[in-house]
């Protein structure tokens, strides 16, 4: 994961690759499938991200690797909560588990 080390803030990070998850026509055709499952959630603009990947993914495969990166969520911090909370109406089955499994519901 390259552009991991490019970017020192999290924030940053995520700011960056949105764009680019944006302008894909459909996630299945994500090349790097299994750097999305790595793909940090120690801020809260992260977790968006990742639950904003699920409920475009069109394929089972891009929704595991979601719910894989969001398991490692710092649930210590107040946006990550908050924005984990919200994940718990995900149209997505494997999103929600996570999301019960990490707030403890």
């Amino acid at each position: 994961m390259l552009y991991v080390s490019l970017f020192p803030d999290r924030s940053a990070q995520a700011k960056a690759v949105s764009p680019i998850l944006a302008d894909l026509r459909d996630l299945r055709d994500l090349r790097y499938l299994r750097d999305l499952r790595y793909l940090p959630t120690r801020a809260e603009s992260e977790v968006r991200l990742l639950l904003q990947c699920a409920e475009k993914g069109q394929d089972e495969q891009v929704v595991a690797a979601c719910a894989k990166a969001l398991r490692s969520a710092d649930t210590k911090q107040a946006g990550v909560k908050k924005a984990l909370s919200e994940g718990s109406k995900s149209s997505q089955s494997a999103i929600r588990e996570v999301v019960e499994q990490l707030l403890g519901k």
